[in-house]
This record gives structure tokens, C-alpha cells and sequence, in this order.
């Protein structure tokens, strides 16, 4: 499966920021486990990009890198 790279990160900055705008949910694949939730933030950190969602009561950070599969899902 593909990972997001740097170079795709760019390209999905408006995306993300359109998506967190209209309180989206997303959905994809971390460490070949699925993960969704409303996304909450999305940036460049010292370990790279990431997107945080918050889910099941807690609110989580994602390497970028790591995510495959991503989808974006606007809430009913």
C-alpha cells in the first residue's frame, strides 16, 4: 500500500484544511490497523507531518508517513 510522502503531504494541505473547516471525520490505515475519527489539527512537527483525530473519547496523533488508505468523510 502506498504511503503519504512529503511531496503528497503538500498537495493534501488544502484538503485537510477544507476537511478540519467542516469538522470532517477521516478514516485510514496506521500499522495495518484502521483508524477514524473527527479530524482535529494537521501540521509539521519535529518527526514530520501528522494529522490528529479525536475518537472513542480520546484524541490521538498520526505520523503521516505511516498513513495509508486515507479517507475524508463529511459528518451528516
Amino acid at each position: 500500500m502506498p504511503r503519504i510522502t512529503g511531496e503528497h503531504f503538500q498537495q493534501l494541505k488544502n484538503v485537510l484544511r477544507k476537511a478540519l473547516e467542516d469538522e470532517c471525520e477521516v478514516s485510514f490505515t496506521y500499522h495495518d490497523a484502521p483508524r477514524s475519527g473527527k479530524l482535529t489539527d494537521f501540521g509539521f512537527g519535529p518527526q514530520g507531518s501528522f494529522i490528529t483525530i479525536e475518537g472513542n473519547n480520546e484524541v490521538k496523533s498520526f505520523s503521516v508517513a505511516k498513513i495509508s488508505e486515507l479517507r475524508v468523510f463529511q459528518l451528516a
